[in-house]
């Protein structure tokens, strides 16, 4: 080899070098950044993980974090959902119960929460949309835990 082959190997090897640093960066950004997207909403997030993972890490937390009794639990289908929970001490009455569902893309596993409540308004069970707290303090914790 000339001494201008070995400089063009050295670029070559040098540009190679790059390319591979900024691509690790790049996913370890995406890691740590959901990414902007109008059909993300907060009851969902994105973990890179394998999903045998996610899926164990995910029944971990709802069932030791937060103290939940699973109800329906599908590892074939990546769903579960808890029993229903009963909170007759708050005004006014509330039962809910939180499911998820799991689905790996190319991009990593999604975890989407779910939780349904009613409230018991003028002696009926009414339909309450979720403020996606609980379902925020879950996916936080659960990230934590994966990190871990």
């Amino acid at each position: 080899m000339t001494q201008v082959d070995i400089g063009k190997s050295k670029r070559i090897f040098l540009c190679l070098v790059l390319a591979l640093i900024c691509a690790c960066g790049k996913s370890v950004q995406q890691e740590s950044v959901r990414p902007a997207s109008a059909s993300f909403t907060p009851n969902m997030s994105i973990y890179y993980a394998p999903i045998d993972t996610v899926w164990d890490a995910v029944i971990k937390t709802v069932r030791y974090d937060f103290l939940y009794t699973l109800d329906v639990v599908n590892p074939a289908g990546w769903f579960f959902a808890t029993e229903v929970v009963r909170d007759y001490q708050s005004d006014p009455k509330t039962k809910y119960r939180i499911s998820g569902t799991l689905k790996y893309s190319g991009e990593g596993v999604t975890v989407v929460l779910y939780k349904q409540q009613q409230v018991f308004e003028n002696g009926d069970w009414v339909e309450q949309p979720s403020d996606y707290s609980l379902e925020r303090q879950i996916l936080t914790r659960l990230r934590s835990r994966l990190e871990n």
